[in-house]
């Protein structure tokens, strides 16, 4: 059963806050490039910049950066063999799991996913879109910005469409269907304008062929002209001199 959207209101934070204030208000954002090491294992990714530390020393606590990664990825629903494997190991819909379930850990209570499907397949996409359900239904706001209307109808409650900054539709998923939102993210009324040019282009083009061919007489190029014996050409600097009149010329002297 979907979970109801709560009407809440949000404050924006103005310029003079940065991505560190902007956490601690409970705003996290899972970008493109998923802002991981490939290199380290699941856990170090996991509590990357904000690792808990421990004695005297102020050492990484690893025991618990540990324990507290696989447990919350199981309660994602994602079950690692092993957190110490690198991250980049894992499938692009694995990574971007790994990446919600740190922005849940950390108290997100706003999710802001910059395409996160874009460059997953059919199965590592469905994958994707399941957790983000799953944090929907636990009392997180999420939103997805995505090129693609099918997976944001899968999960979403609202749909805003922007084109160039400014925004050109806001609908509630009871008010459009996939078809509609298809058309309008593909461009809507500029999309069948365009469909209007193309048709007239090709009907102009369709009465020109039948007009009959238009052939226009070029000059002879310089090569397919006829040589003689006696002919000759500068290329350059140098004295260009045919086969033929060579030929000629080696016949008369062995005559001689």
């Amino acid at each position: 059963m979907r979970r109801q959207p709560q009407h809440r209101s949000l404050r924006l934070l103005d310029d003079r806050h940065h991505g560190r204030d902007a956490l601690d208000r409970g705003i996290a954002t899972v970008h493109q490039d998923l802002a991981v090491v490939p290199l380290m294992p699941v856990w170090r990714n996991f509590f990357l910049g904000s690792g808990p530390r421990k004695g005297l020393l102020k050492r990484l606590d690893v025991d618990f950066m540990r324990r507290t990664t696989h447990a919350e990825l199981r309660r994602m629903g994602i079950d690692l063999r092993d957190v110490d494997q690198p991250i980049g190991t894992l499938s692009g819909g694995e990574r971007q799991c790994v990446a919600i379930a740190r922005a849940v850990y950390f108290g997100a209570k706003v999710l802001i996913l910059d395409e996160p499907t874009a460059a997953l397949g059919v199965k590592q996409s469905g994958v994707v879109l399941k957790y983000l359900a799953a944090a929907c239904d636990q009392g997180l706001g999420v939103v997805l910005i995505t090129h693609n209307p099918h997976h944001a109808y899968l999960v979403g409650d609202r749909f805003v469409l922007l084109r160039r900054g400014a925004m050109v539709g806001s609908h509630s998923r009871e008010e459009i269907t996939l078809d509609e939102l298809t058309r309008q993210m593909a461009g809507g009324s500029d999309l069948e304008s365009l469909r209007h040019e193309l048709q007239r282009g090709q009907t102009n083009r369709s009465g020109a062929r039948g007009a009959g061919p238009c052939r226009s007489a070029a000059p002879p190029r310089e090569r397919d002209q006829p040589r003689t014996a006696h002919t000759r050409q500068r290329r350059g600097s140098h004295l260009y001199v045919p086969r033929t009149a060579l030929r000629a010329s080696v016949r008369q002297n062995r005559a001689r």
